[in-house]
């Protein structure tokens, strides 16, 4: 997907997201222990271009600075960016997860009691947290906004 401006901070600092939803053509196993085929992921990367400047000072992962945006571009609001920051925060690279849903994502991965159902160790593999088509829709017709503006 295309590289699109969705607002500015009090410095004019321009902020920039790139969003993506791949097919993927292959078997994984999910956080619940389920084996699927064919799946969808969410890749959300940012730039952050200072003002007066060409280059970006930030890049990928800027989720966390979404906050500072003060001016949203054209067809966002402060409502929408929050938002998206939001469904960045849970379902970016929703197929590289190292905890199960029976395991508390707060501890790290290497102090975390195997999975009492099937004895999965937190970060032995990635696993796939299956992105709802709710949240596929909702990041879409952010894009249009996205796209028009």
């Amino acid at each position: 997907m295309k590289k699109m401006f969705i607002g500015k901070n009090d410095q004019k600092d321009r902020f920039y997201l790139t969003l993506e939803i791949r097919d993927n053509e292959r078997e994984a196993t999910t956080i619940d222990h389920k084996k699927v085929f064919g799946y969808k992921t969410l890749s959300i990367c940012g730039e952050v271009v200072e003002y007066r400047k060409k280059n970006a000072s930030n890049f990928g992962q800027i989720g966390d600075r979404l906050s500072e945006i003060t001016q949203p571009s054209k067809g966002f609001t402060l409502k929408d960016i929050a938002r998206i920051g939001q469904i960045w925060n849970e379902w970016h690279l929703n197929d590289l997860q190292s905890h199960c849903s029976h395991q508390d994502k707060a501890i790290k991965w290497d102090q975390v009691v195997p999975c009492s159902l099937v004895g999965y160790r937190a970060g032995s593999a990635w696993l796939l947290k299956e992105l709802p088509q709710e949240i596929i829709n909702e990041i879409k017709s952010y894009f249009l906004e996205m796209a028009v503006a």
